[in-house]
């Protein structure tokens, strides 16, 4: 039995959030459902600092101040537990994130610009990479939490649907 990493991408943050204009309520169930299974089971839910900036962007234009208000305590609260307890989430990088920066700014300049594929993306892709060398495949399987098609055909081991 293996036990899944998971790096997950604004997409799926958006639905959890049900951040106005950017989530479905056709999808937002399944997604909570997902991340509730997740906690439960105690899996790694890796979220790369790229991935709380555009949710906070995302959540910022919100046009109802209420709802707006609402969303950015709750970001605030689950950044604040996962910077204590690493729960919900594991937000990454954490400790030089601005070497982590320079580096991923090679990469992305060398490699993912010319495939097209922005900035936040790159830190999702690599950060899986990262975590699949961590962590033997005969006792984990990293996957990326995204609704984005061409960034789930890359993560590290593909995922069965549930």
């Amino acid at each position: 039995m293996t036990t899944p990493i998971l790096v997950i991408d604004t997409s799926y943050l958006l639905e959890l959030f049900q951040v106005p204009g950017h989530s479905s309520l056709k999808t937002t169930p399944r997604i909570r459902s997902q991340f509730e299974r997740a906690i439960r089971a105690g899996w790694r839910l890796f979220v790369p600092l790229p991935v709380v900036f555009e949710l906070a962007n995302h959540i910022a234009g919100v046009r109802d101040g209420g709802r707006r208000k609402a969303l950015a305590a709750a970001l605030n609260e689950a950044v604040e537990s996962s910077a204590k307890t690493a729960s919900p989430w594991i937000i990454i990088p954490a400790d030089h994130p601005l070497n982590e920066l320079v580096a991923l700014c090679d990469v992305f300049a060398s490699t993912y610009a010319r495939e097209a594929i922005g900035l936040t993306d790159a830190c999702i892709l690599e950060e899986a990479k990262r975590l699949r060398k961590k962590y033997p495949p005969s006792t984990h399987k990293v996957h990326i939490w995204t609704l984005d098609a061409s960034l789930k055909a890359r993560e590290p081991d593909e995922e069965n649907p549930a």
